[in-house]
């Protein structure tokens, strides 16, 4: 999966934004990336084969431990 993190730049009141979009692939390699003081947006070629890849290597439902989360999810 790849994830895009979208941040402001600038400052409003008490509040600092530091920019730094991000765009990470699912190895965890940036793909894109803003200069923290830059305006603008970031690009990146997206390898849907690399996310089928990845999801084929890890198998993350095949390794899943419901007895670590039980007691979170009983009241729901």
């Amino acid at each position: 999966m790849f994830v895009a993190a979208a941040n402001r730049t600038g400052e409003e009141y008490t509040y600092s934004f530091f920019g730094a979009s991000t765009v990470v692939g699912p190895s965890g390699e940036i793909s894109s990336a803003m200069d923290e003081e830059a305006e603008g947006y970031a690009l990146a070629s997206i390898d849907l084969d690399e996310v089928r890849k990845k999801r084929e290597d890890t198998q993350l439902l095949q390794v899943r431990q419901p007895r670590s989360y039980r007691e979170i999810v009983r009241m729901y």
